[in-house]
């Protein structure tokens, strides 16, 4: 690996740490200035995919998609393990008049019974995405027919001066891989996988929808 190549893996989880810690005030400034005002747009792409009513939202971060889902009439729930971004969440909820179960909770142990949700949405996920038992956890909260859908990543289209200057930038601290999809596969059986590009104003999201089978399948 080279010298910038470690730099870039010691560098990124500590700041991303910080920004779900501590730093967790700035979280939607600098998301939204570094990815060129789409990354609530990219977030919303999960819910193109959504089916049924009741929604579980893991990670929910700030919960600007919490708060959509419940202008979009659906029934979330979110669990995050960061006390500070439930706070921000539950900030944002409550001034717009919305109640929404937030619960501390991680991936791997979701803290509901078995077939409780239509969805599972997650969007930008940690490397929690990569571990088998998240996906156990998603498979056994969702009915049958329900879809756990994945925002796996975005990126900017060069469509002017302010986006190539962001491009060149994501390239610096994420590697040229982040320009597209990674490739990804579904680590448990169970699950039908189908991969998405949904384009925005300056870009486009990749989403992951993985499906529960059927009672009859």
């Amino acid at each position: 690996m080279t010298l910038l190549g470690r730099i870039r893996r010691a560098a990124c989880p500590s700041v991303f740490g910080l920004l779900y810690g501590p730093l967790a005030p700035l979280y939607d400034p600098v998301s939204r200035f570094f990815f060129a005002g789409q990354w609530e747009a990219w977030q919303a792409a999960a819910l193109e995919f959504v089916t049924g009513h009741e929604v579980l939202e893991i990670g929910f971060g700030t919960g600007d998609l919490l708060l959509e889902m419940c202008r979009r009439g659906l029934a979330p729930a979110g669990v995050d393990p960061s006390a500070e971004m439930r706070a921000i969440a539950r900030g944002k909820l409550r001034s717009t008049g919305y109640c929404v179960r937030l619960l501390p909770a991680r991936a791997s142990s979701l803290p509901f019974p078995a077939d409780s949700f239509d969805s599972v949405v997650c969007t930008f996920p940690s490397a929690y995405i990569l571990e088998a038992a998240t996906w156990v956890e998603a498979r056994r909260v969702l009915r049958p027919g329900g879809s756990f859908v994945v925002v796996l990543s975005g990126s900017l289209r060069p469509v002017d001066h302010r986006s190539r200057l962001l491009i060149r930038f994501h390239r610096l601290v994420y590697g040229t891989a982040a320009r597209a999809r990674p490739p990804f596969e579904v680590p448990i059986s169970g699950l039908r996988a189908s991969y998405h590009a949904v384009a925005s104003g300056r870009g486009t999201a990749h989403v992951l929808v993985a499906r529960k089978g059927g009672e009859s399948e």
